[in-house]
């Protein structure tokens, strides 16, 4: 009965603990690429505002200052046709330079770069039939903390697991 006890308890925190796994690997994936969603959406709002709307620069970066909803590290770089900085909102400097980015743009026809947490997103508008170039970079704050707190529950899945058959199975075979 006790081997049958233990038997069942490995199971049971398997199935747990791959189920666990699925969600992590789950996350991570469909995370990053709703957060690139946002991104992308994210400029082509800035390209609608400016281009569109005909919104003058000091306004854009004084909606920008005061919005709510800003990713962490957030910046947004506006280039010309030929990769000089036409709006930014930002005076510090970011890990792409411009040179990368429209070299980024022009290889993939999109831009999506990524250093450590940091993902930056480009997307291409045309204004007065000229091309701009719309890029927002961010670092995604949120998944990072659900991912490490599945990782920490993962862990202390893994652990109990090991601890509580290790104690089972010392018992069963005393």
């Amino acid at each position: 009965r006790e081997k049958l006890s233990l038997s069942f308890t490995i199971l049971t925190g398997s199935i747990l603990f791959l189920a666990f796994v699925f969600l992590f690997v789950f996350e991570m994936r469909s995370g990053g690429r709703l957060f690139a969603q946002r991104l992308t959406q994210r400029a082509s709002t800035y390209g609608n505002l400016l281009f569109g709307q005909g919104m003058s620069f000091e306004t854009l970066r004084e909606m920008d200052i005061r919005r709510a909803t800003r990713f962490q590290a957030e910046k947004t770089v506006i280039l010309d046709s030929i990769g000089q900085v036409y709006f930014t909102t930002s005076d510090s400097l970011w890990f792409p330079t411009p040179n990368e980015l429209m070299s980024a743009f022009m290889d993939n026809h999109k831009a999506i770069l990524m250093r450590d947490d940091y993902r930056v997103i480009g997307k291409r508008v045309t204004h007065q039939g000229r091309p701009y170039f719309v890029f927002v970079g961010a670092v995604d704050a949120e998944q990072r903390m659900f991912l490490n707190q599945l990782r920490f529950i993962l862990v202390g899945i893994f652990i109990g697991m090991l601890v509580l058959a290790s104690l089972m199975g010392y018992r069963v075979w005393e």
